[in-house]
């Protein structure tokens, strides 16, 4: 009688066992996202990252499409919600494309099971950015936890219409950019073709933007408004390789060596 008592037991102390931790993979629920943004947390959480922020994960992957980004994370629970913070620091890095970076943090809430879970977060990026969303957009991640990990989605390119040469047969105005730097600090050469957006009819400029420049050209400066016809060629080394440019994207852009300059009226 004892024995049949006792055996009773064992298995309703199993039972209770196996309802706290047989939860399974499948039946763990999708993870919070919070989106949050400001230039101050960004940079302190950055440096925070180099010790370690919140619960560890992998990062597996990193894509953005049609203003959609979508991150691929690993991390060991199955047993409680997760939660990840995104943070980005309220900036666009200049260029063709543009891009920005953003650091995810992990919360395990305590889950102390073992099973290895892969979850996609996807959010819309204009959550993040408002109207400054762009087709073509590369987006970079930290992972908050490992300092040595990251990825980035590289987009394409947009196609710029211009001959490079050392002769000055491109056209260009002199024009002012939020933000940005260069060899004329903000003062760069927009291309006479946009690039048109989806929201109120608005077009962004193409620019060139100016950072360094040929010998026989010292002690030129260009003034905003005034037209020119260049002669340019790429510059992929250079000291402004990334220039943020706040929260307000001028177009996209090309660093290039300037070779030749005339005014054109």
């Amino acid at each position: 009688m004892k024995t049949i008592v006792l055996l009773s037991m064992c298995l309703l102390m199993l039972s209770a066992c196996n309802k706290d931790n047989d939860k399974s993979p499948a039946n763990s629920e999708t993870s919070d996202v919070v989106l949050k943004v400001g230039f101050d947390m960004f940079n302190s959480a950055m440096v925070q990252r180099m010790n370690s922020i919140g619960d560890p994960f992998d990062l597996l992957a990193v894509h953005y499409d049609n203003d959609i980004v979508k991150i691929t994370v690993g991390y060991p629970g199955g047993c409680r919600k997760h939660a990840f913070e995104l943070i980005w620091g309220e900036q666009i890095i200049a260029g063709n494309p543009p891009s920005v970076r953003m650091i995810l943090i992990h919360n395990a809430n305590g889950d102390n099971c073992e099973a290895y879970i892969t979850e996609e977060l996807v959010f819309n990026v204009s959550e993040l950015i408002g109207s400054h969303a762009v087709e073509n957009l590369s987006v970079g991640v930290y992972n908050g936890f490992y300092s040595e990990e990251e990825m980035v989605y590289e987009s394409p390119e947009y196609d710029f219409d211009f001959e490079e040469g050392d002769e000055c047969v491109v056209y260009v105005t002199a024009s002012k950019v939020i933000c940005g730097a260069g060899l004329y600090n903000n003062l760069w050469f927009a291309l006479d073709q946009t690039m048109p957006v989806e929201y109120n009819d608005f077009s962004f400029l193409h620019y060139l933007q100016p950072v360094a420049l040929d010998a026989s050209l010292a002690g030129f400066v260009p003034k905003e408004g005034k037209r020119y016809k260049v002669g340019v060629r790429k510059e992929t080394n250079h000291n402004f390789e990334e220039v943020l440019i706040c929260l307000a994207y001028s177009g996209p852009s090309v660093p290039v060596r300037v070779m030749c300059v005339q005014e054109f009226e």
